[in-house]
């Protein structure tokens, strides 16, 4: 955190025509993807508690469209949301919640060629409540389908092949 915030110092004292400027924001850049794969390894490698409430799915899903939103924008890819009416209250985590969507959002984003649609989608029916993201991508290849879940298994250049495995964590301490 000090690297990114005292590189943010820095630039804001530069000029907007100074050739280092660009380089220092690719320092900021970096170090936030690093800080995130360090939460992202703690996370995985403690047990998860859960800070419960009862909250509506669908409120929850509209409150985090503008960021679902930005993912989307950046790859030129549309999220869309379709609701069920009046689905029951769940006990879930809002800020463990928020990282299963964000994370399955930007996995159904990069796999989605751009102008295609992301779809988030909730539901209910027979005592259960599904929350569900629906890409556009040509699917998984069939070699990788079992490695899915495997910590640091991953087919991006840039992923640390632990969100799906947090994704995952974060459901079942849901018991979803």
């Amino acid at each position: 955190i000090a690297i990114g915030g005292f590189t943010n110092l820095v630039i804001k004292k530069m000029s907007h025509e100074d050739p280092n400027k660009e380089k220092l924001e690719m320092v900021v850049k970096e170090t936030q993807r690093l800080e995130s794969m360090v939460r992202d390894m703690l996370l995985f490698a403690r047990p998860i508690e859960l800070n419960a409430t009862p909250g509506d799915l669908n409120e929850f899903v509209q409150d985090a469209l503008p960021v679902l939103q930005e993912v989307g924008k950046r790859q030129g890819v549309h999220i869309a949301l379709t609701l069920a009416p009046e689905i029951p209250k769940v006990d879930m985590d809002v800020d463990r919640m928020r990282q299963v969507i964000l994370n399955l959002v930007t996995n159904a984003v990069q796999a989605s060629p751009e102008g295609a649609t992301v779809t988030v989608k909730t539901e209910h029916g027979q005592g259960h409540v599904v929350l569900s993201v629906m890409d556009c991508g040509c699917g998984i290849p069939a070699e990788s389908i079992e490695k899915l879940f495997t910590p640091f298994f991953t087919t991006k250049k840039e992923g640390t092949g632990l969100g799906l495995v947090l994704v995952k964590k974060i459901v079942e301490a849901h018991q979803g």
